[in-house]
């Protein structure tokens, strides 16, 4: 499944963004000597807008839920590749004012480790408010969030109804220099025993 970005929303948070921080350079002109203060609150919408901005013009979809796990574009600090392995679980809620969606994390730190040092510390503020430093809001995509979580258990679903979290076709593939049968489990072969007969041709 992939789920396009919501690219009017993008935009318009970028251009939102770059328009105030454009204002708070201005204002430094005339709040001299106190001009560090807007120059200071003109950096994080600097930022934010960049970021929007390059979220709006990203080819790629906002996320891609396949086999391997979830792949996040959205927003402005897209998270990449989720592994199902690291997926603990995933809920709905509300994050400033509007429907999201939240993925649990078996350990959140090891993916934080990922981001930049600033993209640690907005991230961050997600663990506090929300429990999970993997949010996805609905502003920033076109799919319904119900539709996106359905999605995302199924496969998970899928996954533990699978030993090792794989196909059996999936692992006999992997089993590269081995016969396919030592990919599988005991309980997944099934095999029709050849007749054998006896020397009066009788079957043994």
């Amino acid at each position: 499944m992939t789920v396009s970005a919501n690219r009017t929303y993008l935009r318009a948070a970028a251009v939102t963004n770059l328009a105030a921080a454009v204002l708070l350079l201005i204002l430094t002109l005339f709040c001299w000597p106190f001009a560090f203060v807007p120059f200071l609150a003109a950096l994080p919408c600097l930022i934010s807008g960049s970021m929007y901005l390059r979220a709006a013009r990203a080819a790629q979809p906002a996320l891609t839920i396949d086999a391997v796990g979830v792949v996040d574009n959205t927003d402005c600090i897209p998270g990449g590749l989720l592994r199902w392995e690291d997926i603990k679980g995933v809920r709905e809620g509300r994050y400033d004012g509007g429907q999201a969606l939240f993925i649990d994390l078996h350990d959140p730190d090891a993916y934080l480790q990922r981001f930049s040092a600033g993209e640690r510390v907005l991230l961050r503020s997600n663990v506090r408010r929300c429990g999970t430093p993997a949010v996805f809001s609905q502003r920033c995509v076109t799919t319904p969030i119900g539709d996106i979580r359905t999605a995302i258990e199924t496969q998970m679903h899928l996954r533990e109804a699978r030993p090792n979290g794989q196909s059996v076709t999936a692992r006999a593939a992997a089993a590269t220099g081995r016969h396919w049968w030592t990919a599988v489990t005991p309980e997944e072969r099934t095999v029709t025993q050849p007749l054998r007969l006896g020397r009066g041709g009788d079957v043994g």
